[in-house]
């Protein structure tokens, strides 16, 4: 997962399954790749969206593999106290985590082995 700092805390991105589809709904008619690139308040509402969106997913994840919750990071959040900089930050990381979550799934796809899922995996199978 891709990681930002928003606000001073920091966030996972993950780009699974659940968020391609959210992403889809966000962006409309327009094209991941452009919405992305985009310049403008509304571009950056759509960046913040989707920054959003990455950051729930990355948060349900966690709380799935038993960590700790954590607050989940909102568009609002992003809009009222992301910095210039913090945007080209954000940006950065949205395409960071939407190229790992392709890699991801495509290893998976080839037979490679998640090591940290088949931990999990046994941890929840094996007697306490």
């Amino acid at each position: 997962m891709a990681q930002i700092t928003i606000n001073g805390q920091k966030y996972e991105l993950l780009y699974n399954g659940a968020a391609m589809f959210a992403v889809h709904d966000i962006c409309g008619e327009v094209s991941l790749t452009d919405a992305i690139r985009a310049e403008g308040a509304e571009a950056f509402e759509i960046i913040a969206r989707i920054g959003a969106e990455l950051a729930k997913q990355g948060e349900l994840l966690r709380r799935f593999m038993g960590e700790d919750k954590r607050p989940i990071l909102t568009a609002e959040e992003i809009l009222a106290t992301t910095t210039p900089i913090g945007a080209m930050h954000l940006r950065t990381a949205i395409m960071a985590a939407i190229t790992e979550g392709y890699k991801r799934s495509t290893a998976q796809e080839n037979g490679d082995i998640d090591l940290g899922l088949l931990e999990l995996n046994k941890k929840k199978t094996s007697p306490r």
